[in-house]
């Protein structure tokens, strides 16, 4: 499925979110919590909308972060999700890197996680994790831990170019069997943003190593928060995907 986060545009409308979506060959849409969906009424309003437009809801981009935010706070989120039709939920894993996790909150972390994923599967979706730094989820390693501590076959993760070199394809090589989605955009490390045909050969190898993986790939951030250059980035990821940019 190729879509775009709704995060992406945090100033339009649901409405518009949807317009440009449709201006674009993408055909599903993530919607965030914090700028569009953030509850069950907004949810009706965004599913009746997008089904109307003929696109599919992908994920339901939510800032729960397990070991901060209380168990009852996610039975909110699964119930905007729910409303939404959203088969995915994405999770934040704590709020600091892996490296500096003591075992207690590592644990505390597993933990929440096997909490919100039955309750989650309980209602047939899936829960996967942000990969971010300032998370816990932030390497190979660590989420292989996470995954392999949890245990539940609906907790998996999402994926995005963290080191912004050669070590991209190798860490999603590692977590590709349980990679849900993968965030798409052009940076630098200095955060820079440019336009995604710059990045092609990158984003070409990624995609020629996940295409058969069945994983969303999901247009986030554009150059300038600008339509024109969202439009234009969403081409070239649908021709990436279909092996005709060259």
């Amino acid at each position: 499925m190729l879509g775009m986060t709704s995060v992406t545009f945090r100033n339009k409308s649901i409405e518009e979110v949807i317009e440009i979506t449709n201006e674009s060959p993408l055909t599903a849409i993530e919607w965030g919590d914090d700028a569009h969906v953030p509850d069950v009424h907004a949810a009706k309003i965004a599913a009746q909308l997008t089904k109307n437009a003929g696109l599919k809801i992908a994920s339901y981009g939510s800032y729960y972060r397990v070991g901060k935010d209380s168990i009852q706070r996610f039975d909110e989120v699964l119930d905007v999700a729910k409303t939404l039709g959203a088969p995915i939920v994405r999770i934040w894993c704590g709020d600091i890197p892996s490296k500096d996790t003591p075992k207690e909150r590592f644990l505390e972390y597993v933990r929440d996680i096997k909490e919100v994923a039955k309750r989650a599967a309980d209602r047939g979706i899936i829960i996967a994790s942000e990969y971010h730094n300032g998370t816990y989820n932030d390497s190979p390693e660590s989420a292989l831990r996470l995954i392999e501590s949890v245990g539940m076959t609906n907790y998996r993760t999402y994926w995005q170019t963290l080191s912004f070199d050669e070590r991209d394809v190798e860490s999603l090589t590692k977590l590709l069997p349980y990679v849900e989605t993968i965030h798409v955009f052009a940076w630098n490390r200095r955060g820079r943003r440019y336009p995604l045909r710059k990045h092609a050969d990158k984003w070409r190898s990624i995609i020629e190593l996940s295409r058969d993986s069945n994983v969303n790939y999901i247009m986030e951030f554009v150059k300038g928060d600008s339509d024109r250059r969202f439009l234009k980035d969403a081409e070239t990821l649908v021709d990436l995907y279909n092996g005709v940019y060259r």
